[in-house]
Protein backbone atom coordinates (compact mmCIF):
# COMPACT_ATOMS: atom_id res chain seq x y z
CA UNK A 1 0.00 0.00 0.00
CA UNK A 2 3.16 1.97 0.66
CA UNK A 3 4.04 2.06 -2.77
CA UNK A 4 0.81 2.91 -4.02
CA UNK A 5 0.38 5.98 -1.66
CA UNK A 6 3.62 7.35 -2.91
CA UNK A 7 2.64 6.92 -6.80
CA UNK A 8 -1.24 8.72 -5.66
CA UNK A 9 0.77 11.92 -3.76
CA UNK A 10 3.15 12.31 -6.73
CA UNK A 11 0.33 12.08 -9.38
CA UNK A 12 -1.67 15.20 -7.26
CA UNK A 13 2.21 17.00 -6.96
CA UNK A 14 3.64 16.24 -10.07
CA UNK A 15 6.59 17.75 -11.36
CA UNK A 16 7.92 18.57 -7.37
CA UNK A 17 10.90 17.25 -5.71
CA UNK A 18 10.25 17.19 -1.86
CA UNK A 19 6.43 17.37 -1.27
CA UNK A 20 5.16 19.29 1.84
CA UNK A 21 2.75 19.10 4.16
CA UNK A 22 0.95 22.37 3.61
CA UNK A 23 2.40 25.37 1.81
CA UNK A 24 1.00 28.63 0.89
CA UNK A 25 -0.05 29.43 -2.97
CA UNK A 26 0.48 32.97 -3.98
CA UNK A 27 0.58 34.38 -7.38
CA UNK A 28 0.97 38.29 -8.78
CA UNK A 29 -2.18 39.09 -6.98
CA UNK A 30 -0.96 38.82 -3.50
CA UNK A 31 2.71 40.65 -4.38
CA UNK A 32 0.72 43.73 -6.25
CA UNK A 33 -1.56 43.64 -2.60
CA UNK A 34 1.74 43.84 -0.72
CA UNK A 35 3.25 46.35 -2.85
CA UNK A 36 0.40 48.96 -2.94
CA UNK A 37 -0.14 48.61 0.87
CA UNK A 38 4.06 49.32 1.14
CA UNK A 39 3.86 52.28 -1.12
CA UNK A 40 0.89 53.71 1.20
CA UNK A 41 3.03 53.84 3.83
CA UNK A 42 0.48 52.16 6.11
CA UNK A 43 1.86 48.98 7.06
CA UNK A 44 1.97 48.34 10.85
CA UNK A 45 -1.67 48.56 13.03
CA UNK A 46 -3.15 51.18 11.08
CA UNK A 47 -4.92 51.01 7.76
CA UNK A 48 -7.74 50.21 5.66
CA UNK A 49 -6.89 46.80 4.90
CA UNK A 50 -7.46 45.64 8.27
CA UNK A 51 -10.81 47.30 8.39
CA UNK A 52 -11.34 45.53 5.08
CA UNK A 53 -9.84 41.68 5.89
CA UNK A 54 -12.30 42.16 9.26
CA UNK A 55 -15.51 42.93 7.11
CA UNK A 56 -14.75 39.81 5.31
CA UNK A 57 -14.33 37.48 7.01
CA UNK A 58 -16.83 38.26 9.31
CA UNK A 59 -19.26 38.12 6.33
CA UNK A 60 -17.92 34.87 4.95
CA UNK A 61 -18.35 32.98 8.34
CA UNK A 62 -21.60 35.16 9.22
CA UNK A 63 -20.10 36.19 12.71
CA UNK A 64 -21.10 39.56 12.76
CA UNK A 65 -17.95 40.74 13.89
CA UNK A 66 -14.35 39.98 13.41
CA UNK A 67 -11.27 41.04 15.05
CA UNK A 68 -8.00 40.57 13.48
CA UNK A 69 -4.79 40.14 15.56
CA UNK A 70 -1.00 38.92 15.46
CA UNK A 71 -1.23 35.05 14.91
CA UNK A 72 -4.82 32.38 16.33
CA UNK A 73 -2.61 31.93 19.90
CA UNK A 74 -2.59 36.12 20.36
CA UNK A 75 -6.65 35.37 19.36
CA UNK A 76 -7.36 32.90 21.73
CA UNK A 77 -5.72 34.38 24.85
CA UNK A 78 -7.30 37.68 24.42
CA UNK A 79 -10.70 35.64 23.97
CA UNK A 80 -10.04 34.22 27.66
CA UNK A 81 -8.20 37.47 28.84
CA UNK A 82 -11.64 39.61 27.70
CA UNK A 83 -13.85 36.34 29.74
CA UNK A 84 -12.41 37.33 32.51
CA UNK A 85 -10.26 33.76 32.84
CA UNK A 86 -7.81 34.12 35.21
CA UNK A 87 -5.22 32.51 38.03
CA UNK A 88 -7.15 29.80 40.07
CA UNK A 89 -9.08 29.14 37.33
CA UNK A 90 -10.18 25.42 35.00
CA UNK A 91 -10.19 26.01 30.95
CA UNK A 92 -11.47 22.65 29.90
CA UNK A 93 -10.20 21.72 26.64
CA UNK A 94 -8.45 18.43 24.28
CA UNK A 95 -5.43 16.93 24.57
CA UNK A 96 -5.20 16.27 21.14
CA UNK A 97 -4.35 19.84 19.76
CA UNK A 98 -1.23 21.87 19.00
CA UNK A 99 0.37 23.68 21.87
CA UNK A 100 -0.40 27.27 21.35
CA UNK A 101 -4.21 25.69 22.82
CA UNK A 102 -2.43 25.17 26.37
CA UNK A 103 -0.10 27.98 26.36
CA UNK A 104 -3.18 30.50 25.86
CA UNK A 105 -4.66 28.84 28.72
CA UNK A 106 -1.20 29.20 30.67
CA UNK A 107 -1.18 32.50 29.96
CA UNK A 108 -4.42 33.67 31.73
CA UNK A 109 -2.84 31.94 34.65
CA UNK A 110 -5.86 29.20 34.74
CA UNK A 111 -4.86 25.41 34.50
CA UNK A 112 -6.49 22.69 31.71
CA UNK A 113 -8.38 20.15 32.23
CA UNK A 114 -8.53 17.67 29.08
CA UNK A 115 -11.39 16.42 27.95
CA UNK A 116 -11.19 12.55 25.49
CA UNK A 117 -11.51 13.31 21.73
CA UNK A 118 -14.68 11.50 19.65
CA UNK A 119 -14.35 9.76 16.24
CA UNK A 120 -14.21 9.79 13.61
CA UNK A 121 -13.94 13.31 13.74
CA UNK A 122 -10.90 14.08 16.53
CA UNK A 123 -12.36 16.42 18.37
CA UNK A 124 -13.95 17.15 21.91
CA UNK A 125 -16.21 14.27 22.97
CA UNK A 126 -19.82 15.98 24.13
CA UNK A 127 -20.63 12.76 25.97
CA UNK A 128 -17.05 12.69 27.63
CA UNK A 129 -17.51 16.41 28.58
CA UNK A 130 -21.00 15.83 30.02
CA UNK A 131 -19.59 12.65 32.55
CA UNK A 132 -17.32 15.02 33.07
CA UNK A 133 -19.08 17.44 34.55
CA UNK A 134 -21.91 15.50 35.94
CA UNK A 135 -19.49 13.79 37.98
CA UNK A 136 -16.58 16.01 39.43
CA UNK A 137 -18.44 19.22 39.01
CA UNK A 138 -21.40 21.15 40.42
CA UNK A 139 -22.86 24.83 39.65
CA UNK A 140 -23.47 27.56 42.07
CA UNK A 141 -24.94 30.04 41.42
CA UNK A 142 -24.34 30.25 38.26
CA UNK A 143 -20.69 29.23 37.84
CA UNK A 144 -19.73 25.36 37.79
CA UNK A 145 -16.88 24.19 40.41
CA UNK A 146 -14.93 21.54 39.87
CA UNK A 147 -15.41 20.10 43.14
CA UNK A 148 -12.10 18.40 44.16
CA UNK A 149 -10.07 21.61 43.54
CA UNK A 150 -12.61 24.07 43.97
CA UNK A 151 -11.52 25.83 41.37
CA UNK A 152 -14.40 27.77 38.88
CA UNK A 153 -14.73 26.36 35.09
CA UNK A 154 -14.06 29.63 33.21
CA UNK A 155 -14.44 28.39 29.69
CA UNK A 156 -14.48 25.30 27.80
CA UNK A 157 -11.86 25.33 24.44
CA UNK A 158 -12.95 22.60 21.92
CA UNK A 159 -11.06 22.46 18.69
CA UNK A 160 -11.66 21.38 14.88
CA UNK A 161 -8.71 18.69 14.71
CA UNK A 162 -7.67 19.20 11.14
CA UNK A 163 -10.19 21.37 10.01
CA UNK A 164 -13.00 18.70 10.45
CA UNK A 165 -16.16 19.98 12.42
CA UNK A 166 -16.42 18.75 16.21
CA UNK A 167 -19.87 18.46 16.85
CA UNK A 168 -20.31 21.55 18.44
CA UNK A 169 -23.58 22.24 18.67
CA UNK A 170 -23.95 19.31 21.56
CA UNK A 171 -20.84 20.88 23.00
CA UNK A 172 -22.16 24.36 23.06
CA UNK A 173 -25.78 22.71 24.43
CA UNK A 174 -23.43 21.64 27.26
CA UNK A 175 -22.05 24.70 27.93
CA UNK A 176 -24.85 26.84 28.16
CA UNK A 177 -26.69 24.22 30.48
CA UNK A 178 -23.64 24.42 32.98
CA UNK A 179 -22.61 27.75 32.37
CA UNK A 180 -19.80 27.69 30.83
CA UNK A 181 -18.61 30.07 28.27
CA UNK A 182 -17.37 28.33 25.35
CA UNK A 183 -13.93 29.61 23.00
CA UNK A 184 -14.08 27.41 19.93
CA UNK A 185 -10.55 26.96 18.65
CA UNK A 186 -11.67 26.98 14.63
CA UNK A 187 -7.42 27.78 13.66
CA UNK A 188 -7.78 25.19 11.33
CA UNK A 189 -11.48 25.07 10.36
CA UNK A 190 -11.93 28.39 7.87
CA UNK A 191 -14.55 27.29 5.52
CA UNK A 192 -15.92 24.79 8.01
CA UNK A 193 -19.70 24.15 8.50
CA UNK A 194 -21.73 22.15 10.69
CA UNK A 195 -25.35 22.56 11.68
CA UNK A 196 -25.68 25.50 8.73
CA UNK A 197 -23.21 27.52 10.72
CA UNK A 198 -19.60 28.09 10.06
CA UNK A 199 -17.15 26.45 12.93
CA UNK A 200 -15.99 29.78 15.57
CA UNK A 201 -19.45 30.61 15.54
CA UNK A 202 -21.37 28.71 18.40
CA UNK A 203 -20.15 29.81 21.17
CA UNK A 204 -19.17 33.45 23.01
CA UNK A 205 -15.74 33.61 20.47
CA UNK A 206 -13.86 31.26 18.05
CA UNK A 207 -11.05 32.09 16.67
CA UNK A 208 -9.16 30.97 13.18
CA UNK A 209 -5.54 31.31 12.62
CA UNK A 210 -3.71 32.42 9.22
CA UNK A 211 -0.29 30.89 9.54
CA UNK A 212 1.53 30.41 6.46
CA UNK A 213 0.60 26.43 6.52
CA UNK A 214 -3.14 27.43 6.89
CA UNK A 215 -5.61 27.40 3.88
CA UNK A 216 -5.40 30.71 3.45
CA UNK A 217 -2.68 33.20 4.86
CA UNK A 218 -1.53 36.50 6.09
CA UNK A 219 2.10 34.92 6.92
CA UNK A 220 0.92 35.23 10.53
CA UNK A 221 -2.44 36.34 11.46
CA UNK A 222 -5.41 35.13 13.72
CA UNK A 223 -9.14 36.25 14.22
CA UNK A 224 -11.60 36.28 16.54
CA UNK A 225 -15.11 35.98 15.40
CA UNK A 226 -17.94 37.80 17.39
CA UNK A 227 -21.80 37.93 17.20
CA UNK A 228 -21.92 40.66 20.44
CA UNK A 229 -21.11 44.21 19.55
CA UNK A 230 -20.16 45.24 23.43
CA UNK A 231 -17.55 42.10 23.06
CA UNK A 232 -16.34 43.26 19.89
CA UNK A 233 -15.81 46.70 20.55
CA UNK A 234 -13.61 45.54 24.01
CA UNK A 235 -11.63 42.73 22.22
CA UNK A 236 -10.70 45.58 19.42
CA UNK A 237 -9.96 48.18 22.40
CA UNK A 238 -7.70 45.52 24.19
CA UNK A 239 -5.83 44.54 21.56
CA UNK A 240 -4.74 47.68 20.80
CA UNK A 241 -2.88 48.21 24.17
CA UNK A 242 -6.62 50.05 25.57
CA UNK A 243 -5.70 53.29 24.56
CA UNK A 244 -8.26 55.72 25.01
CA UNK A 245 -8.90 57.72 21.15
CA UNK A 246 -6.97 61.33 21.63
CA UNK A 247 -5.42 62.87 18.95
CA UNK A 248 -2.34 63.77 21.34
CA UNK A 249 -2.58 61.82 24.73
CA UNK A 250 -1.36 58.24 24.93
CA UNK A 251 -3.49 57.05 27.97
CA UNK A 252 -5.08 53.66 28.50
CA UNK A 253 -7.82 52.69 30.36
CA UNK A 254 -6.64 49.16 31.74
CA UNK A 255 -4.18 46.50 30.86
CA UNK A 256 -3.92 45.56 27.46
CA UNK A 257 -1.65 43.96 24.42
CA UNK A 258 -0.29 44.65 21.40
CA UNK A 259 -2.26 42.31 19.10
CA UNK A 260 -3.52 43.85 16.42
CA UNK A 261 -2.63 42.37 12.96
CA UNK A 262 -0.19 44.75 10.59
CA UNK A 263 -2.04 46.33 7.76
CA UNK A 264 0.62 44.76 5.34
CA UNK A 265 -0.14 41.33 6.41
CA UNK A 266 -4.11 42.20 5.96
CA UNK A 267 -3.20 43.63 2.19
CA UNK A 268 -2.05 39.49 1.73
CA UNK A 269 -4.83 38.44 3.17
CA UNK A 270 -7.42 40.51 1.38
CA UNK A 271 -5.80 38.86 -2.02
CA UNK A 272 -6.00 35.46 -0.58
CA UNK A 273 -9.56 35.91 0.60
CA UNK A 274 -10.63 36.59 -3.29
CA UNK A 275 -8.71 32.87 -4.31
CA UNK A 276 -10.78 30.45 -0.82
CA UNK A 277 -13.27 29.49 -3.00
CA UNK A 278 -11.40 27.79 -5.51
CA UNK A 279 -9.11 26.83 -2.58
CA UNK A 280 -11.87 24.99 -1.16
CA UNK A 281 -13.16 23.18 -4.38
CA UNK A 282 -9.58 21.99 -4.66
CA UNK A 283 -9.35 20.87 -1.27
CA UNK A 284 -12.29 18.79 -2.00
CA UNK A 285 -10.84 16.98 -5.01
CA UNK A 286 -7.59 16.24 -2.83
CA UNK A 287 -9.42 14.66 -0.26
CA UNK A 288 -11.62 12.19 -2.91
CA UNK A 289 -8.80 11.41 -3.70
CA UNK A 290 -7.66 10.33 -0.74
CA UNK A 291 -10.69 8.93 0.52
CA UNK A 292 -11.26 6.42 -2.15
CA UNK A 293 -7.57 5.49 -2.46
CA UNK A 294 -7.89 4.38 1.54
CA UNK A 295 -11.58 3.15 0.97
CA UNK A 296 -9.22 0.38 -1.46
CA UNK A 297 -7.15 -0.69 1.81
CA UNK A 298 -9.66 -0.62 4.37
CA UNK A 299 -7.79 2.73 6.26
CA UNK A 300 -10.33 5.61 7.42
CA UNK A 301 -9.33 9.05 7.48
CA UNK A 302 -10.51 11.65 10.48
CA UNK A 303 -13.51 12.92 9.24
CA UNK A 304 -17.20 14.59 10.55
CA UNK A 305 -18.99 12.66 7.83
CA UNK A 306 -22.23 15.19 9.21
CA UNK A 307 -20.54 18.39 8.20
CA UNK A 308 -19.02 20.13 5.56
CA UNK A 309 -15.00 19.89 6.27
CA UNK A 310 -12.91 22.32 4.90
CA UNK A 311 -10.40 19.42 4.70
CA UNK A 312 -7.26 21.41 5.45
CA UNK A 313 -5.24 18.15 6.30
CA UNK A 314 -6.14 15.09 5.53
CA UNK A 315 -5.28 12.37 8.17
CA UNK A 316 -5.39 8.67 7.97
CA UNK A 317 -5.79 6.04 11.04
CA UNK A 318 -3.10 3.27 10.25
CA UNK A 319 -3.92 -0.35 11.99
CA UNK A 320 -0.72 -0.15 14.80
CA UNK A 321 1.92 2.48 16.53
CA UNK A 322 4.09 0.32 14.56
CA UNK A 323 2.45 1.10 11.00
CA UNK A 324 2.36 4.82 11.62
CA UNK A 325 5.86 4.85 12.26
CA UNK A 326 7.13 2.42 9.27
CA UNK A 327 4.90 4.99 6.88
CA UNK A 328 5.86 8.19 8.25
CA UNK A 329 9.77 6.57 7.68
CA UNK A 330 8.77 5.47 4.42
CA UNK A 331 7.46 8.72 2.86
CA UNK A 332 10.80 10.76 4.21
CA UNK A 333 12.62 8.79 2.37
CA UNK A 334 10.81 9.53 -0.65
CA UNK A 335 10.46 13.09 -0.33
CA UNK A 336 6.78 13.59 0.89
CA UNK A 337 6.50 15.54 3.98
CA UNK A 338 3.54 13.85 6.58
CA UNK A 339 3.77 13.91 10.08
CA UNK A 340 2.19 12.68 13.24
CA UNK A 341 -0.68 13.81 15.38
CA UNK A 342 0.32 16.27 17.72
CA UNK A 343 2.16 15.04 20.61
CA UNK A 344 -0.91 15.40 23.52
CA UNK A 345 -0.78 18.02 25.92
CA UNK A 346 -1.12 16.20 28.39
CA UNK A 347 1.94 14.02 28.09
CA UNK A 348 4.03 17.59 28.08
CA UNK A 349 5.34 18.16 31.45
CA UNK A 350 4.45 21.98 31.72
CA UNK A 351 0.52 21.34 30.44
CA UNK A 352 -0.27 18.84 33.19
CA UNK A 353 -3.95 18.95 34.07
CA UNK A 354 -5.47 19.70 37.31
CA UNK A 355 -7.10 16.17 37.54
CA UNK A 356 -6.12 13.09 35.12
CA UNK A 357 -8.92 12.11 33.84
CA UNK A 358 -8.54 9.26 31.16
CA UNK A 359 -8.22 9.98 27.24
CA UNK A 360 -8.27 6.31 25.99
CA UNK A 361 -9.23 8.01 22.29
CA UNK A 362 -6.10 10.66 22.55
CA UNK A 363 -4.05 7.94 22.98
CA UNK A 364 -5.30 5.72 20.48
CA UNK A 365 -5.89 8.29 17.84
CA UNK A 366 -2.06 9.99 18.35
CA UNK A 367 -0.66 6.06 18.11
CA UNK A 368 -2.54 5.89 14.69
CA UNK A 369 -2.55 9.23 13.02
CA UNK A 370 -0.60 10.01 9.86
CA UNK A 371 -1.12 13.64 8.19
CA UNK A 372 -0.36 13.63 4.23
CA UNK A 373 0.60 16.31 1.82
CA UNK A 374 -2.74 18.48 1.05
CA UNK A 375 -2.04 22.31 -0.40
CA UNK A 376 -3.24 23.03 -3.42
CA UNK A 377 -0.88 21.59 -6.27
CA UNK A 378 -2.08 25.06 -8.26
CA UNK A 379 -1.39 28.84 -8.86
CA UNK A 380 -5.85 29.25 -8.22
CA UNK A 381 -7.16 31.63 -10.54
CA UNK A 382 -8.03 35.45 -8.44
CA UNK A 383 -11.60 36.43 -9.33
CA UNK A 384 -13.98 38.81 -7.87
Amino acid sequence: MFEQLKDLIRSMYPGENTIPLHRPSFSQEEASAVAACINSTFVSSVGPEIGEFEKLIAKFCDSGYAIATVNGTAALHLSLHVLGVHSGDIVLTQSLSFAATGHAILQTGAKPVYIDIALPEGSMCPEALLHFLEEECKQQENICIHKASKRRIAACVPMHSFGEPAKIAAIAEICRNWSIPLVEDAAEALGSFTEGKHCGTFGTFGILSFNGNKIMTTGAGGMILCKNETLAKRLKHVSTTAKIPDPFEFRHSEAGFNYRLPNLNASLGIAQYKKLPAFLNKKKTIHREYRVFFQRFCYKLVNNPEAQSNHWLNTVIMNSAEEKEELLQFLKVHDIQARPAWYPLHRQQHLQSVTDLPLPQTDWLYSRAVSLPSSVPFEAPCYD
